[in-house]
């Protein structure tokens, strides 16, 4: 559990940085740069709200799975 909570961690610090970039590029006036790190940083928090979904943490998933037996 410890090794998934970790890499949620990892998408979020991901995902921080990417808004900082477009933060930054969009005080540059930089927008198709700016575009292509939206569609990262939108991939990014798809993947990080699936991973947080309570259906998909793994020890919440193995107590689901239990309580059907």
């Amino acid at each position: 559990m410890e090794e998934y909570i970790q890499d949620m961690q990892d998408k979020a610090t991901i995902l921080e940085g990417l808004l900082e970039a477009i933060h930054y590029l969009d005080n540059e006036g930089q927008a198709n740069a700016k575009t292509a790190l939206i569609c990262i940083a939108r991939e990014h928090s798809h993947a990080l709200n699936i991973g947080l979904d309570s259906v998909n943490v793994p020890e919440l998933r193995e107590a689901k799975q239990e309580d059907l037996v």
